[in-house]
């Protein structure tokens, strides 16, 4: 059978236009299920209608310890998302900034996380005891969540489309591996990534689960991508950046510090306030039109954790968590 060229070369060109698409979609879930950018919006589902008891409820959300609204998702009750097709996500990253309210696993132990394959088989990602579990295949790592149930833990999976080879980092480093040689965790045509909900409603098999910050994207996240978005995360939840690029334009050193912190902003951007919070949210130091200082003395400051909030020259808050040692 003899090929038409132009359409068919026209063709290649629009089907690698789709799977060269950057997807990259980052939610606060503070006051509304919408992207940052206000294009793409995550989908409340349940097995009858569970997701009606989903509310955005005040939670102190640990270690950042900030004050502020997150996302409550039912028991038997989840999140939807999707922006295109699975053919889009041969690599994908997924990023979700949790905490189980409370903890509720099923007799067998069992708590979903993500599920990548629209709910139709039991293949999906749960906390079971306090391991990470890729079921049907068995635990990754020891312990890796076993603070999920007390504060919120940062998630992130890369999945390499070519290899199989699913990464695991927990709060910014990398936590284990697992080798998805089957395809148990390629997305499906749907595009769908659910949130919590498992594919049969098993007594307590979907915890009750905080949601401060969820990041999907079809492209595969760097160890040190994924560490400048955990160092970012405290101030993505304050919703005064994205997360992942609090180090592009606001560095600072040493971290963890002992008395004096110094800081650096990129493209000759100046200062124009220094704010220092303890993680009650008080502001312990405040230093305004300071176009010329690039250090703050801390060295009076208790061990712990604290936030750094530096506006610049350019309108923009950087902000950065700080470790007092």
């Amino acid at each position: 059978m003899k090929v038409n060229k132009l359409f068919f070369v026209p063709f290649i060109l629009f089907c690698n236009s789709i799977q060269s698409q950057v997807i990259d979609k980052q939610f606060l879930l503070t006051n509304d299920l919408m992207d940052i950018n206000n294009t793409t919006a995550l989908v409340p589902i349940a097995y009858n209608t569970e997701y009606t008891s989903n509310a955005f409820i005040p939670d102190m959300v640990t270690p950042c310890n900030i004050n502020r609204d997150v996302y409550f998702v039912a028991k038997n009750a989840g999140l939807r998302f999707n922006a295109g097709s699975g053919s889009q996500y041969q690599d994908y990253s997924v990023s979700i900034y949790f905490k189980f309210n409370p903890f509720q696993p099923a007799s067998n132990g069992y708590a979903r996380i993500l599920d990548v394959k629209d709910n139709t088989v039991d293949s999906g990602i749960y906390r079971r005891g306090n391991n990470l579990n890729f079921y049907p295949n068995g635990d990754v790592g020891t312990d890796l969540l076993i603070n999920s149930g007390t504060e919120y833990v940062l998630l992130t999976l890369t999945r390499n489309g070519t290899t199989g080879l699913v990464k695991v980092y927990i709060n910014g480093l990398p936590a284990s591996t697992y080798n998805d040689a089957g395809g148990a965790y390629q997305l499906t045509s749907s595009g769908n990534f659910i949130f919590i909900k498992d594919d049969v409603p098993v007594p307590h098999e979907q915890s009750p689960t905080n949601l401060a910050y969820i990041r999907v994207t079809n492209t595969l996240l760097s160890d040190q991508n994924v560490l400048d978005m955990y160092n970012g995360i405290c101030g993505s939840i304050l919703g005064t950046q994205e997360a992942g690029h609090s180090n592009n334009e606001l560095q600072i050193y040493p971290n963890p510090v002992k008395d004096i912190l110094k800081f650096k902003l990129g493209n000759n951007l100046k200062s124009e306030s220094i704010d220092m919070y303890d993680v009650s949210g008080k502001i312990l130091t405040s230093i305004s039109n300071a176009k010329n200082i690039n250090e703050i003395n801390i060295s009076d400051y208790p061990k712990g954790n604290y936030i750094l909030k530096v506006k610049a020259s350019n309108g923009k808050t950087y902000i950065q968590k700080i470790i007092k040692k």
